[in-house]
């Protein structure tokens, strides 16, 4: 609030680069996952004010692995998913309604039922958090 600035000298506490900006509104590639001790300094005639704040940068979660990929008919077991990145915030689930009782889920790793074999399909796991999504389909086959 009060007379607009002047001037401005960004610091982002070396989890971006450039690591300095005396933009307004820099453009910045977000360096290394973790958080980073950074600060924004206005400044005009009447002086300056600076707001320090925490630069918190995450990457992306992805999908790695999930097993099984396969089971017996009419059997129940748990989805296991192998991930990198970030954590995850959201999963998304989706099966084919020809091999599982159920058609989606929100669980992380779902507990599910096979439904009559043989039969094949594909999956599909959407893994998100503020940095970005992933989606992974994979083959399942019911024995």
């Amino acid at each position: 609030s009060g007379t607009p600035p002047d001037t401005f000298a960004w610091d982002f506490g070396g989890g971006a680069t450039p690591n300095t900006s005396n933009e307004e509104s820099p453009t910045i590639t977000l360096g290394a996952e973790g958080q980073y001790n950074a600060s924004l300094t206005v400044s005009n005639a009447n002086g300056s004010d600076t707001l320090d704040f925490i630069l918190d940068v995450i990457a992306p979660p992805h999908v790695e692995n999930i097993t099984p990929n396969t089971g017996l008919a009419f059997s129940t077991f748990t989805f296991d998913v192998t991930l990198s990145g970030g954590t995850p915030t959201s999963y998304l689930w989706t099966f084919p309604n020809d091999l599982f009782t159920i058609d989606s889920s929100a669980d992380p790793e779902p507990t599910v039922t096979c439904n009559a074999a043989p039969n094949i399909g594909f999956c599909t796991l959407r893994v998100e958090n503020a940095a970005g999504f992933h989606e992974y389909s994979f083959p399942f086959m019911v024995q």
